[in-house]
């Protein structure tokens, strides 16, 4: 159903996405739908790569269908609650897309809202969302699967474009298996997906909650799923396919324990987690989380730069509320030194940076470069508020990047933190194509993981057995000491005997495009010094391995453990000495020439006569 009445053959996708192309080709130009489009595409380069998307027109119409599917998606969700969409879309239609109607049913914030993909309220081009709700209105959305929003992603943006953009989502089955063996007890564990992707890991984790706490009331129940499970993600398209995916996965919960007046915001952030886009330094100063939000202003030289003080990051309702009134004041020409006031925001490290930042948002909206930065600060400030409090256990599957396929903007700092923070850095011949999920892996148990939480990731397979990632698996990461640093040596240990790695490799049909494994590991702690605590840290491999096997869909996968073999780094080739390169294989043509004598008409020249 799905896929014919919303796929990219529907009826509905042809006439919402012309009315979308019709509205962008006319307002491309426009200083809110620049600002926004350009948003979009660095989020998306970092997420997925550099060459999935550029700011030529040639990809306006991936901007477009990204457009149609968080509004398609939206309006399903609200769909699910009863609501009369058809009536709102023709009525005000503006309010179906900035939240205000679902919150009004609902109590639901920032599900749907003011972001990236709103642009035609920007440009008065709303008919598209009458289309879009008329046809999702002659549905029944009772029922519906929790992985709903990744079938619409993965039906609307085709296989071809999503390989060639690095785009694979994890089955639910294994999402939910893993999410079963890694976390026990969900009631009592703070659970975090760093990148979430389209929320099948988010859905497996509610679902799990739900079915461990039937003891508990609607209302604690909620609190739970509130408290216990987040998300983050740099796609801004998927992080609002799993905000809805939590939405309706909890959906019975939410209706059970909903009183009037409740507020209920979905814990799934847009944000960077591996946190390359913070001023670190700035943080670990003064309490600051600093943004550069690459724009500039007239008459003003260097980028317009956001600081928000982590203290009130970390109050994560204060903060949203607090930003979203300082928004509707500006937008009015209010006063915003009172909202400050009504928010109790008068410390001088807070009060300070806020008024700076409220500044820079004044500035912007004076040059029409407005209507997204509170979303934008709102979610990009999470990862940190986030890592501040720590979670017991990390789940997910980690962008399938390389190195060379990383965005431009941010490779160098990847390249620093393999080799300077963790000493994980391959280099040499693999030094282009070494992934970046095994740093990732690091990188998230450092930032996120209380001491003896728990992280179990999706990787490529070579994470068990290449040479590549050799470093990796000894389990201890130290941090390279500045030659001028008396400090000692930071590292951080994990524990890879946790519980037997997963291979994957033998299972069929491959769902994804290259072999996968799950790993999983205890972080065991920091320590200084200058000698590694190798006794803390417990390594991948030599150990064993679970190797699974057989048909994907069905009960019938056999589980067999087995030694885990791979390169430790000892073997040498007997032709290292002659040659730096593996052998290569060449198209063998299909024709082929055979070189012949010259059979001259005339002798040679030394047989002339004279």
């Amino acid at each position: 159903m799905l896929i014919r009445h919303f796929g990219h053959q529907s009826e509905v996708f042809q006439t919402a996405t012309a009315l979308l192309t019709q509205s962008h080709t006319q307002n491309r130009h426009h200083p809110t739908v620049a600002v926004k489009r350009q948003l979009w595409r660095e989020l998306l380069q970092v997420a997925i790569g550099q060459n999935s998307v550029s700011d030529s027109p040639d990809h306006d119409w991936l901007f477009i269908r990204h457009t149609y599917l968080t509004a398609l998606i939206g309006i399903i969700v609200q769909a699910h609650f009863q609501i009369d969409i058809a009536r709102y879309a023709n009525e005000s239609p503006a309010s179906l897309l900035n939240g205000e109607i679902l919150r009004q049913h609902t109590g639901l914030k920032g599900i749907t809202e003011s972001d990236l993909f709103t642009w035609p309220l920007e440009t008065n081009a709303p008919s598209y969302i009458a289309v879009i709700a008329n046809q999702v209105a002659k549905f029944n959305w009772d029922h519906n699967a929790a992985d709903l929003a990744a079938t619409l992603y993965q039906n609307t943006i085709a296989p071809d474009e999503r390989k060639r953009m690095g785009e694979y989502y994890t089955p639910p089955w294994l999402a939910q298996t893993l999410t079963q063996e890694l976390i026990p007890d969900p009631a009592n564990t703070k659970t975090l997906d760093p990148a979430c992707g389209s929320g099948t890991f988010i859905a497996a984790a509610v679902q799990h909650l739900i079915n461990h706490t039937q003891h508990l009331t609607p209302a604690e129940q909620l609190e739970k799923l509130q408290q216990n499970i987040a998300g983050i993600d740099l796609h801004p398209v998927a992080v609002q396919l799993a905000k809805a995916t939590w939405v309706i996965a909890a959906h019975p919960i939410i209706i059970a324990a909903r009183q009037s007046g409740d507020t209920i915001t979905a814990p799934v952030h847009l944000g960077d987690s591996m946190q390359l886009r913070y001023d670190n330094s700035t943080l670990d100063a003064q309490g600051y989380i600093t943004l550069d939000t690459r724009e500039t202003l007239p008459n003003q030289s260097g980028n317009v730069q956001f600081r928000i003080p982590l203290s009130l990051a970390r109050q994560t309702d204060k903060f949203d509320n607090l930003m979203m009134e300082i928004s509707n004041a500006i937008e009015k020409g209010h006063d915003t030194d009172r909202v400050l006031d009504n928010f109790g925001v008068t410390n001088p490290s807070e009060r300070n940076p806020m008024s700076d930042t409220i500044a820079n948002m004044t500035a912007l909206h004076q040059v029409n470069r407005n209507h997204v930065w509170t979303y934008y600060l709102r979610n990009m400030t999470r990862p940190m508020a986030i890592a501040a409090e720590k979670v017991d256990a990390i789940i997910g599957n980690p962008p399938w990047l390389t190195y060379n396929q990383s965005a431009d903007i941010i490779r160098e700092e990847l390249q620093s933190l393999s080799q300077n923070r963790y000493r994980i850095w391959a280099g040499g011949n693999n030094a282009a194509n070494q992934d970046v999920a095994t740093l990732f892996y690091c990188r998230m148990a450092e930032l996120y993981l209380q001491e003896n939480g728990n992280i179990g990731m999706v990787l490529p397979h070579s994470a068990l057995r290449a040479d590549q990632h050799l470093r990796w698996r000894n389990a201890y990461y130290e941090t390279k000491r500045p030659a001028a640093s008396k400090e000692p040596i930071r590292a951080i240990s994990l524990d890879f005997t946790l519980k037997t790695p997963w291979d994957l490799d033998h299972l069929e049909p491959d769902f994804f495009p290259a072999a996968a494994c799950v790993v999983f590991a205890k972080l065991n702690g920091y320590w200084g010094g200058r000698e590694p605590n190798q006794k803390a840290a417990k390594p991948l491999a030599p150990g064993k391995v679970e190797i699974w096997s057989g048909p994907t869909d069905t009960p019938q996968v056999q589980r067999t453990i087995t030694d885990l073999i791979h390169d430790d780094g000892t073997f040498r080739s007997p032709y290292a000495d002659f040659a730096n390169r593996g052998a290569d294989v060449f198209d063998r043509r299909l024709f082929f020439v055979s070189v012949s004598p010259n059979q001259n008409r005339f002798a040679p020249p030394d047989t002339y006569v004279t």
